[in-house]
């Protein structure tokens, strides 16, 4: 992956185009998201916060 050293916007739109055209692998290792949704891995909290376009940490492993 490329990322460009003083543009931490343009690095966000690269990082989302990648998980949005990489799929996510199925391992079901769940966290919970600061926004308290259950994910089944950090890749689909990180694809999901793209797509809202906010920031959504990960506030533990396994479900909220």
């Amino acid at each position: 992956m490329y990322f460009i050293p003083g543009s931490s916007f343009l690095n966000l739109i690269l990082f989302c185009f990648f998980l949005f055209f990489l799929q996510c692998n199925n391992d079901y290792t769940p966290v919970c998201g600061s926004n308290n949704q259950n994910y089944q891995n950090e890749c689909f909290l990180r694809r999901d916060a793209c797509k809202q376009q906010s920031e959504v940490l990960i506030l533990s492993e396994g479900a909220c």
